[in-house]
């Protein structure tokens, strides 16, 4: 680690920082969506890409959950 990094830090570390409050509030939705079947996380999916294709993004974190559920719906356990 260079003298720069430990006095203003890594910029990688900075960046995941940042991510994280994203992250836990796309984690946060993942009991919502485990109660969904996999019809049901379908029809989510469709609304999602709906959305985007709209620029409405004010709930596009929802969707980054539905992909894992219906893949741990499918093919146990989730990726992750």
């Amino acid at each position: 680690m260079s003298i720069l990094s430990k006095i203003f830090g890594d910029a990688n570390e900075k960046y995941i920082k940042n991510l994280e409050p994203i992250v836990e509030k796309i984690n946060s939705f993942e009991k919502d969506f485990e109660k969904f079947s996999l019809e049901q996380l379908k029809e989510k999916t469709k609304e999602f890409k709906q959305r985007l294709a709209r620029h409405s993004g004010r709930h596009t974190s929802r969707g980054f959950c539905v992909g894992p559920r219906g893949f741990k719906k499918d093919f146990k356990p989730a990726p992750f």
